[in-house]
């Protein structure tokens, strides 16, 4: 049914019906405030409910996407917001828009054309010098940092630099390590079976330090005591502020990893295997050009003739 004639209703106005008819109260009242006053009232709010078209809704999803998440204080960071955010705020703009369908003030949803465009990650290995990829610069300048902390965090934070995913290496048991063949054992997702991964260097050393002092839980190598398993934030802070290197999750020590052993000529199955990539096409994306190398062959190709 179409609305009916001389119903003006204006976003901000059906935004607060919401509210009411639906009784949101405590934190939700207040996570969905907080977003209709962020993102929605400035481009939406004193529009007519029934006049909202999916151009306006793709607006505010891109300007979501694209919106540094602010600290407490009130800065911003150096993250943005989740696609499982932005896919709430658009959940939440339907709910109102249907409200108003329910009430005979709107008569189409445009929120159910709106398709939410996953990111493109940039997984590039970061460099010191714009348009060059140096990964061996990047992997060393890692590699120290991660020296640097405790016996704990080391463990966990050498065994993702050597291609664990984090929720792998969160997994991970003590029954799960072999000390007498240096290797463990874990079972992953991405291609659904358990594989077998060697110990070598420091990671063999600091495993044995957490095993013989009695530091972590009695089943799983990465959750303390206190029954709480690991968290990474505050990790990944004082590795970036270490080290130098920009924001980065976990995650990106694979990058670094796959970019590092491209670099040093291993081919590309190797790493594939190495990362457990199910496709070969996946981790195309990890490797990059290291640009100095290459143009030092070039030029040495070009002296030689």
């Amino acid at each position: 049914m179409y609305p009916r004639k001389g119903d003006i209703m204006t976003y901000d106005l059906e935004f607060n019906k919401y509210l009411k008819s639906t009784m949101r109260h405590g934190k939700t009242l207040e996570i969905e405030t907080n977003w209709h006053n962020s993102f929605i009232t400035s481009h939406i709010g004193s529009k007519k409910i029934s006049s909202i078209k999916k151009e306006d809704i793709d607006y505010i999803v891109n300007n979501v996407l694209h919106t540094k998440v602010k600290s407490k204080y009130g800065k911003d960071t150096d993250r943005y917001y989740k696609e499982s955010t932005v896919k709430k705020i658009l959940s939440l703009i339907s709910r109102v828009i249907e409200h108003a369908i329910d009430n005979d003030r709107a008569y189409r949803n445009p929120c159910k054309k709106v398709k939410i465009g996953k990111k493109r990650q940039n997984r590039k290995v970061l460099a010191d010098k714009p348009d060059v990829v140096n990964s061996e610069l990047q992997f060393n300048k890692l590699r120290t940092a991660i020296d640097g902390l405790t016996p704990y965090q080391k463990a966990f934070m050498l065994l993702c630099l050597y291609g664990r995913r984090t929720s792998e290496a969160i997994a991970i048991r003590w029954d799960d390590i072999d000390f007498e063949n240096m290797q463990y054992k874990a079972y992953i997702k991405k291609v659904d079976k358990t594989q077998y991964f060697e110990i070598y260097g420091d990671l063999a050393d600091v495993l044995h330090f957490l095993k013989d002092n009695d530091m972590n839980d009695k089943e799983y190598v990465f959750k303390k005591k206190n029954g709480k398993f690991m968290t990474t934030t505050s990790i990944t802070r004082k590795l970036r502020l270490s080290s130098g290197l920009p924001y980065f999750t976990v995650h990106y020590c694979r990058n670094i990893l796959a970019s590092y052993m491209s670099s040093k000529g291993i081919d590309i199955t190797t790493i594939g295997d190495m990362l457990t990539h199910k496709n070969l096409k996946t981790t195309e994306l990890y490797t990059t050009r290291d640009i100095e190398k290459s143009n030092r062959i070039a030029k040495e190709l070009l002296d030689a003739n």
